[in-house]
């Protein structure tokens, strides 16, 4: 739907240019110029001043605080037409308590409601609530956080090693040690640091049906270190 794709994508220009205003506020607060008054004159409902951006900004005269409400009402209108992307981003906005109060069950609704239109950013992050639980909006399940990170894994590699996680530590009833190889090995191929730290230390330690191979471990941790992963360079440090 053309109207709900353009609603979403002027939602993103207002939360744009919240983000860049809030950011050009605290550059002129630190030099001590601008157009911005003291934080004893702020008065932002979300934890912004609700004040005008600087001269220059597209929006320039509109308060900070109508940035992310109007985001939150173009989002809405996308959502209640069933784009995907819509409810994702409203899910976040309830979420985060951006534009609107915060509220964790809306939050869930949305989100979910997003995942089951098949956005797997969505289906991931629903995987996660559930996963981890989501205080005041559902408990632990780690049945629905595999369904969910199942559902995303084709497009996210941070779903496969989530479900690499749960099948090595046993979190589903019982350690399986194959599968979490496996999810930890795709998701290392496409490049996702964490796993490849995960399936580098199994290498070095040979354990989970890997064969020790410190040369395969060094190899892959490298990897990581290199994309910038702490864990990677710290793990590949020790070796030294």
């Amino acid at each position: 739907d053309k109207s709900a794709s353009h609603a979403v994508a002027l939602g993103f220009i207002y939360d744009s240019e919240f983000e860049a205003a809030v950011l050009s506020k605290k550059a002129m607060k630190t030099s001590g110029d601008g157009d911005f008054p003291s934080e004893a004159n702020d008065t932002g409902s979300s934890g912004v001043s609700d004040v005008n951006p600087p001269k220059g900004c597209p929006l320039y005269n509109t308060p900070l605080d109508n940035f992310s409400k109007r985001s939150f009402q173009l989002y809405q209108q996308a959502a209640e037409m069933n784009d995907s992307l819509g409810a994702m981003q409203l899910g976040a906005k309830y979420l985060r308590g951006e534009g609107v109060t915060q509220d964790v069950k809306l939050a869930l609704k949305w989100y979910t409601r997003a995942a089951v239109l098949n956005n797997p950013i969505a289906q991931h992050k629903v995987g996660c609530f559930f996963d981890e639980g989501l205080p005041g909006a559902c408990a632990k399940n780690i049945r629905d956080a595999i369904k969910w990170y199942s559902l995303a894994a084709d497009c996210m590699p941070d779903s496969l090693h989530n479900l690499a996680r749960i099948f090595e530590e046993g979190r589903n009833g019982k350690c399986d040690m194959v599968n979490a190889v496996t999810l930890y090995s795709v998701a290392a191929s496409r490049g996702y640091s964490p796993s490849q730290v995960s399936i580098g230390r199994l290498f070095l330690l040979g354990l989970g049906q890997v064969q020790r191979d410190e040369t395969a471990g060094r190899q892959v941790l490298t990897l990581a270190a290199e994309s910038g992963d702490p864990d990677g360079q710290l793990t590949l440090g020790m070796m030294h």
